[in-house]
């Protein structure tokens, strides 16, 4: 495991509270709108605000809005997570809530192996002790996005990278790659996590959410939306993600 640089979450919130700032004024100036205009050609976007149901409600089939019709889908009724509405900073949105047990979902979508990728999901975690929790995964390779003894888990079938998170707050996970080609980019809340380029790197292959992996992890959190795109996004692409996130969710507590 590598370590981040010494950056404060602090820190770098308040640097990119002023950047989507100054974009805003550029945007209003300009009549271009908000400034959390992302790239708009990701593959597959999972918003537990459109799903049509009421909390409480067992989630079946989580709808792709990119379009592509790579929905999310749990048949058996007991691993079905659930929808529920939080609270956070000074928002109160929809989330689908997975278990620590065996809630998960699956999906169409494969990004191969060796291709590049661009992963955003904003998430709670609910148990962050112990063990492997998986938000997304792969389906048959040892993949995962989540937690790990305390912090954030990426392992990409040959390497970690970790954060330090809670139970408490929203983080947005991003890891954008292209595989054995560095530099990698893991970032927790917009905090460069830090890594070096490792052959053996992997793409996803089959995209899966939570027990519906290979390797069986719980995703043990509330999760409000995740955004993935088959190619690897510029600094500058990856910044107007966070900002839309930022708009939607205000997970940095500005």
């Amino acid at each position: 495991m590598i370590d981040a640089p010494p950056v404060s979450a602090d820190t770098a919130a308040w640097f990119m509270m002023q950047r989507n700032r100054r974009r805003r004024r550029r945007a209003a100036a300009s009549g271009a709108g908000s400034a959390a205009e992302m790239p708009g050609d990701f593959v597959a976007q999972f918003r537990a605000a459109t799903l049509p149901m009421s909390v409480g409600d067992s989630v079946d089939v989580w709808p792709d809005m990119s379009g592509n019709v790579y929905d999310a889908w749990q048949d058996t009724v007991s691993s079905q997570p659930t929808l529920q509405s939080v609270a956070f900073a000074g928002k109160t949105f929809p989330v689908v809530r997975f278990d620590t047990v065996d809630d998960g979902m699956q999906t169409p979508l494969v990004i191969p192996a060796e291709a590049p990728f661009s992963i955003f999901v904003l998430w709670r975690p609910s148990v962050i002790l112990g063990s492997t929790n998986a938000i997304i995964s792969s389906g048959s390779l040892d993949w995962s996005m989540g937690t790990f003894s305390g912090g954030m888990l990426c392992y990409f079938t040959n390497w970690t990278s970790g954060g330090a998170v809670n139970t408490t707050d929203f983080f947005l996970l991003e890891a954008r790659f292209i595989p054995d080609v560095g530099p990698y980019k893991v970032f927790l809340n917009g905090v460069d996590c830090g890594i070096d380029p490792s052959e053996g790197s992997s793409g996803p292959e089959q995209i899966t959410f939570g027990a519906s992996g290979s390797n069986g992890y719980p995703a043990s959190c509330d999760c409000a939306e995740i955004i993935i795109y088959d190619r690897f996004l510029s600094d500058e692409e990856a910044e107007d993600v966070r900002a839309y996130f930022q708009d939607q969710y205000n997970y940095l507590k500005s």
